[in-house]
């Protein structure tokens, strides 16, 4: 028999602490960010505490171990919600606090997805440095071709 993999729905502010960025302050790894200014409906991650542009909503999850999936449960909700939600260049903070995520409800599932989640960004990874070395590459062969 299947495992039966149980959702719900809770609202944003039950799952991270919402504010708009605010200059100097150092978040905490983990943060999902989502550009308010200019907003291209984007879901980007603070891989390590720092500072944010104030142009970004941090959302800093309330049980932090749980940061990974929290963010891939956001990338997913976000683009319906952005594209229902956005007005004009800009996307509005309090249409944020109104996100609706959908969040597994035991611990195996959620670990699951953490560990497909660090596969896909390891694979990625390794692309990236991939295209690195053919630039190189590339870099050395165009300087062969059109000396100084």
């Amino acid at each position: 028999m299947a495992a039966q993999h149980q959702l719900e729905t809770r609202n944003v502010t039950d799952l991270f602490d919402v504010e708009r960025a605010k200059n100097r302050k150092t978040y905490p790894a983990g943060a999902v960010l989502i550009q308010l200014s200019a907003s291209d409906g984007q879901v980007h991650y603070l891989p390590k505490d720092g500072e944010v542009s104030s142009k970004y909503a941090v959302l800093a999850p309330k049980q932090p171990q749980w940061s990974r999936y929290l963010l891939e449960c956001v990338r997913r909700c976000f683009p319906e919600h952005y594209a229902r939600t956005k007005q004009g260049i800009n996307y509005p903070y309090p249409a944020l606090l109104e996100l609706k995520v959908r969040v597994h409800t035991n611990d195996e599932d959620r670990e699951s997805i953490i560990a497909m989640a660090r596969c896909c960004d390891e694979a990625i990874e390794r692309e990236r440095r991939i295209i690195e070395r053919y630039k190189g590459v590339k870099q050395f062969h165009l300087g062969k071709m059109f000396p100084g």
